[in-house]
């Protein structure tokens, strides 16, 4: 069974408290349907999370930074998600609506790089600039301490670079990403794959720690693991296609046309071919109808029939 809480630190990185879910005593967490959404990148780079809850017992105010931590079991407390809060309810309600920001997306965007960073490895040219924005103290006690597990060396030199008062978001996405470059093969949904040049992705963890670099190994996920859910997409009935006219505006040559509606076990509609004058069909589908196939058997549709088709049904 998994244990959830929060810990809320000021902006400059104290920690004001540490609330429970189901505490034993204390004051409880109260979140309304639990952790809505947490997004974390490839390197464990937080990125966004959404919940709501009561905002009395959250006690999380504007630009606090927020650790959503775990446990399984009664093992030690593990760092899930931290980010900053750029939306907080309001005391005034009893259900208030939170956003959480990764500080790569919120704070790293505020603070200026200010030192010169020599030429050595790109990971410890990183190293080093996260090392000098820890030491000005722009974001206080927040982060903490890269390592080279953390952000390793990537095996290129770069250049050495001032920050010039760049953001430190701005200086590492525009400057410094593009100084390392990997090819990665990736699988298409039909099973197809393709090559395209990368470049390190970065961030900061759920330990609040700075992340840099290429992701490695395979993450894989059992639907029919414990603790998986896999949402399915949302029905969006906006556009609703519920008839399909398909017209042939030359002489057919083929005996008689059979038009298949919905696939295996759909509805089949036979009508002579032979007319002298434009044809009309109209076809009565169900919003889940996504193709349509028209066979023409003892003969073989015109050129003009068949390009008509293909452009009204493409790939059909």
């Amino acid at each position: 069974m998994e244990e959830y809480r929060i810990r809320v630190l000021s902006p400059d990185g104290t920690e004001k408290h540490v609330r429970e879910l189901d505490p034993p005593a204390g004051t409880p967490l109260f979140l309304v349907g639990g952790p809505r959404r947490m997004e974390v990148g490839p390197l464990g780079d937080c990125r966004e999370a959404t919940f709501e809850g009561d905002p009395l017992t959250l006690g999380i105010g504007p630009r606090d930074t927020v650790q959503v931590q775990y446990r399984a079991d009664g093992g030690p407390w593990l760092n899930r998600y931290a980010g900053t809060a750029v939306i907080t309810g309001s005391s005034r309600s009893e259900v208030g609506r939170y956003k959480l920001q990764g500080l790569r997306y919120r704070r790293l965007t505020e603070v200026e790089a200010r030192t010169l960073l020599p030429e050595a490895d790109l990971g410890a040219q990183v190293r080093q600039l996260f090392t000098d924005l820890i030491a000005s103290g722009q974001l206080g006690s927040t982060l903490q301490a890269p390592t080279q597990e953390s952000i390793p060396d990537l095996n290129v030199t770069s250049a050495a670079i001032h920050g010039n008062y760049w953001a430190a978001a701005k200086l590492l996405d525009e400057r410094l990403r593009g100084r390392s470059r990997q090819t990665r093969t990736y699988l298409n949904a039909d099973g197809s794959t393709q090559t395209r040049d990368v470049n390190p992705e970065w961030g900061v963890n759920a330990d609040l720690r700075p992340v840099f670099g290429y992701p490695a190994g395979t993450l894989v996920i059992d639907e029919a693991g414990v603790g998986v859910e896999i949402d399915g997409m949302d029905t969006d009935s906006t556009t609703l296609v519920t008839d399909v006219r398909v017209m042939f505006t030359r002489t057919m040559t083929a005996q008689f046309l059979l038009t298949e509606v919905g696939g295996e076990g759909g509805t089949s509609i036979s009508t002579p071919a032979r007319s002298t004058a434009p044809r009309t069909i109209p076809v009565p589908v169900t919003p889940a109808t996504t193709w349509l196939h028209a066979l023409a058997q003892s003969g073989v549709l015109s050129g003009l029939i068949e390009a008509a088709y293909r452009r009204i049904f493409p790939g059909g």
